[in-house]
């Protein structure tokens, strides 16, 4: 859990060695296609930027997971106390917090490993929250790497958000429109204008 240097890494996650089932491959696929990029919503107030706020990448998390028949438990953690030299201008880091998580399948098959994040009181914050919040951010991050979710920017333009969901959702919308032709007994017919445009809002 240290870097070349010989630093303590801020985040660090050891996966145990052993095989990973087809089933719980392909469904771990499928939750990451299911997955959306999530927005930057909150604000630090005390270096004033955006970041994604771990309640919501939480949420999409578990959405894409279950969607996949996947659940993530936290099985525990436990605090390894110790000075390091990873805390910022507001505070040293008092120590780690290691937590070990499992990842399921609906069907039995699962995955283990620990992940590891500093503890840094500060700004008002005791240790006990510290150590709270550290869980937390773990949390978040590990979910966000075991589903590759992007971050954007809050309110970000349409140009540049993953389309490949959207252009499926229009396809089936078209499709339904040729398909009430089929459905009246007529030959299907070319997709008016209008119908590509409402398809279009999806």
């Amino acid at each position: 859990m240290a870097g070349g240097d010989g630093v303590s890494e801020p985040y660090s996650t050891q996966l145990t060695p052993m095989p990973v089932s087809a089933k719980l491959a392909e469904a771990l696929v499928a939750a990451q296609l299911a997955a959306r990029e999530v927005e930057k919503a909150g604000r630090h107030q005390h270096q004033n930027y955006m970041y994604v706020r771990a309640d919501d990448m939480i949420a999409e998390g578990r959405a894409a997971l279950g969607t996949a028949g996947l659940s993530l438990l936290t099985l525990g953690w436990t605090f390894e106390p110790g000075e390091t030299k990873g805390g910022d201008k507001h505070g040293a880091a008092i120590g780690r917090v290691v937590i070990r998580y499992l990842l399921s399948h609906k069907a039995g098959d699962s995955l283990h490993w620990t992940s590891s994040t500093f503890v840094v009181p500060g700004n008002g914050r005791p240790a006990d929250k510290a150590e709270m919040g550290a869980i937390t951010e773990n949390l978040s991050y590990t979910i966000r790497g075991l589903l590759l979710l992007p971050r954007v920017d809050e309110g970000t333009s349409i140009e540049t958000r993953d389309d490949r969901r959207e252009e499926s959702r229009g396809h089936d919308c078209l499709k339904g429109e040729q398909g009430r032709y089929e459905e009246r007994g007529n030959k299907p017919a070319p997709v008016t204008i209008d119908e590509r445009e409402t398809c279009k809002r999806w």
